[in-house]
Formats: structure tokens, C-alpha cells, sequence
């Protein structure tokens, strides 16, 4: 896989899966994606009786001859949904966007300003006439800030800073057409090494001042409820690293603290939020015994560390990518099982109680999640990858509701 300029968030899948007793070989127990318009294919905008209350596997174009992955995805409703990655062939990366369209994923085409190293990571959507997705691309030996809208008809790059030589976005949310969050980092490595924050206010996107917590730093994830609530979390230290947390005011973003974890390092990739007492937050953290999923929540007052389960237990890494919620009683989590040389995908579901693992589809070649969102409880999507023949091919799982008609 060629995704080198991410080692800690994107990392090779063995095509040959290796066996490993215990979870993994036990969630390899799923199947591939159902050949597009087979009759696995996966349901139209009303889920039928047989897939509701599970993930379904719904085979997303792969148009790379070498690697395709989904890094991002949005839901609009349960028939509407975006989602972003890169694909690549013999001529280098380039940038990806597909849309569902209540029966099929079908690949439309976007901006490749670089013309060999271009990244699509995220995506958020302010109405169907009206998308941003984020990345970056390389020009001369620098990697540039990278974001594309969505008109109704087309894809088109928009202007937007560059600070450093090398510039990564990884996160953004709309909040309306005037106020658009997208996060990241800069530096002049590789590796970069500060956080980034970037603002569209309907005219222009802005470079935005945040806090510097001493020690390098990057931003993975943003979401915001209003104008004056937003939030971004990625992480920051230099011999370790630890969730690092921002949140918006309306006129300023300040650092939060996150709560003290023991073990050599952490890091948070998705956040979400449904009021101003109800955020979660994401990834994992590692001590003696491994890595592990991190679950963090908001109160209102304080962000603490919620129980997680942890299905690969101490032989396997168990990671979180990204985290998305409906309402104060239902939030889905999503990332990956691995051993090193192949993966499991990975859903944790809460229930307003507790954080419990959900059963998903995991091709045999391995697959991670990698992003997660959702219109409502009845349209959730997950993204991200699986190992095939050749090379790694999108891939992306359903959530319809027991209540879906």
C-alpha cells in the first residue's frame, strides 16, 4: 500500500491473511463485498427486512489498478451519501469522491491539482448543493493544503493557506454555507508539526490562530452544534503523544484538557457532538499491554474516559477512527482489529448505557474503518479499505435501523 505520508493513521494490509487464533481469525468470518449489481448488492434507500438492525457490506467503486481507500464519508439522508479517499495507478495518487445514491456507489470526478499526490480525507456536507471535502496535494517537493467543493453539478478547487511547506487537512464540518471548519497540521518537515486550523466565512478560507501547547501537534478531527460551539481533537508531545483538545467559543479557540491516561501515548482521531453536553471523542491509546481503543466524553463540564471494549484484548491492536452520534442514547464508533499483518474492521455501538461491539462485515483479506457518520439512526455509513488481489479496494458497511420502512 502507498499511503506513506500517514504511518500513524494508515498502514498496510496483507493481502494473505495470517492466522491468528483468538478475534481475529473469529471476525474474519464475514465475506466481501457483493460484486456491484449482484444480488448482494446492497439495499436500496428502504433497507429490506433481512439487513435491518446490522451492517451490510455496499461495494463502493475502486477505480486504482494498485490501492483505493476511503478516508471519509457523509450522509445527507439514507439514499444520499458522499464519500472521499484517493485511489492510485501507475501514474500516483489521486483524488476520490463517490456518491450513493440509495442503490449503488458510483465514483464522480474531482480537482487533482497535483496530478500525482493528491489526497481526499474528509467530507462534510451543508445541503445537497452544497459539499466541502478536504486533503492535500504535492507540487515541487511540498505538499499544499487541498479543499474542493461541491456546486450541485461539479467538483472545483477553492483557494486555501498553505503555511508551511508541507500542509495535511484531515478534518472538516459544515456548519452552514458562511461558517466552515477544516483542520490539520503544518510544518516544514515532513513531518509537520503544528496544528492547523482553517475558516470559510461564504467569501474566502482564512488561516485561524489556536493555542500552542508547547510541542509538536496535529489536529485529526472537527465538529461543531453552532456558530459558538465547535470542537477539533488530534494530539500533541514530542517524545509522547497525547489527545490534544480545542473547542470554539464564537470568538476564539481554546485548549481543553483532556483526562490524565496512563500508558506511553494517545491520540484522538474522531469527534462528534450533539449538544453542547453531549460530545464523544475517539481513537486509542498504548501501555505495556498494547494498543487500545480510547473512548472520551463531554459533559457539559469536563471530558473523561468512558469504558471501551476491547476485542483483540492484549495480543492485538485495537484502534478507533472516528465517532459519530444521533442523539444523547446512540452513537456508533468505528476503526479496526489488528495483528500487524491483516485487519478486522471494528464497530462499537452506545446505547445510552454503555459502549458494546457491534458485528461487521470483514473481508477475509482484512479491512479497517477509517470514517463514520450519519442523517439519522436509520442512515449510518462507514468507511474505509479492504485487502484484495492486487492491491486494496474501497470499501464501505451500513447501518439500517430495526425501525427503518
Amino acid at each position: 500500500m502507498m499511503w506513506l505520508r500517514w504511518p500513524a493513521r494508515r498502514w498496510a494490509v496483507v493481502l494473505a491473511a495470517v492466522a491468528v487464533p483468538g478475534v481475529l481469525a473469529g471476525c474474519a468470518a464475514g465475506s466481501a463485498p457483493a460484486a456491484s449489481g449482484g444480488a448482494g448488492q446492497a439495499a436500496a434507500t428502504r433497507c429490506p427486512a433481512a439487513a435491518r438492525g446490522q451492517w451490510t457490506a455496499a461495494e463502493p467503486a475502486s477505480p486504482g489498478s494498485d490501492n483505493n481507500d476511503l478516508t471519509g464519508v457523509a450522509v445527507l439522508a439514507a439514499g444520499d451519501a458522499w464519500a472521499v479517499g484517493t485511489y492510485a495507478d501507475t501514474s500516483g495518487a489521486q483524488t476520490l469522491a463517490e456518491h450513493w445514491n440509495g442503490t449503488a456507489w458510483s465514483v464522480v470526478p474531482t480537482p487533482d491539482p497535483g496530478g500525482s499526490g493528491d489526497f481526499l480525507s474528509a467530507v462534510s456536507a451543508v445541503s445537497r448543493s452544497s459539499i466541502w471535502a478536504v486533503g492535500e496535494y504535492e507540487r515541487g517537493g511540498q505538499f499544499k493544503t487541498l479543499i474542493v467543493h461541491w456546486n450541485g453539478t461539479t467538483w472545483n478547487q477553492v483557494t486555501s493557506p498553505s503555511p508551511g511547506s508541507v500542509n495535511y487537512l484531515t478534518g472538516v464540518w459544515a456548519v452552514s454555507a458562511e461558517d466552515v471548519w477544516a483542520v490539520g497540521d503544518y510544518g516544514s518537515g515532513p513531518p509537520a508539526s503544528r496544528s492547523l486550523i482553517l475558516h470559510w466565512n461564504g467569501t474566502r478560507w482564512t488561516q485561524v490562530p489556536i493555542p500552542d501547547p508547547g510541542s509538536r501537534s496535529g489536529l485529526d478531527a472537527v465538529t461543531a452544534t453552532s456558530a459558538t460551539s465547535a470542537w477539533a481533537v488530534g494530539s500533541s508531545g514530542s517524545q509522547q503523544t497525547w489527545p490534544f483538545i480545542l473547542h470554539w467559543n464564537g470568538t476564539a479557540w481554546t485548549q481543553v484538557a483532556a483526562p490524565h491516561l496512563k500508558g506511553t501515548g494517545g491520540e484522538l482521531f474522531g469527534v462528534d457532538a450533539t449538544s453542547a453536553v453531549n460530545a464523544w471523542a475517539a481513537g486509542d491509546v498504548s501501555d505495556r499491554a498494547g494498543q487500545h481503543t480510547l473512548i472520551l466524553r463531554w459533559n457539559g463540564t469536563v471530558w473523561t474516559r468512558a469504558p471501551s471494549p476491547n476485542p483483540g484484548g492484549s495480543r492485538l491492536v485495537d484502534s478507533l477512527r472516528g465517532v459519530v452520534a444521533t442523539s444523547a442514547a446512540n452513537a456508533w464508533a468505528a476503526g479496526y482489529i489488528s495483528n500487524g499483518a491483516s485487519s478486522q474492521s471494528l464497530i462499537l455501538h452506545w446505547n445510552g448505557t454503555a459502549w458494546t461491539v457491534a458485528a461487521s462485515p470483514s473481508p477475509g483479506g482484512g479491512a479497517d474503518l477509517v470514517g463514520i457518520s450519519a442523517s439519522s439512526p436509520a442512515g449510518t455509513w462507514a468507511v474505509g479499505q479492504f485487502g484484495a488481489v492486487g492491491g486494496d479496494d474501497s470499501f464501505a458497511v451500513r447501518y439500517c435501523a430495526r425501525a427503518s420502512r
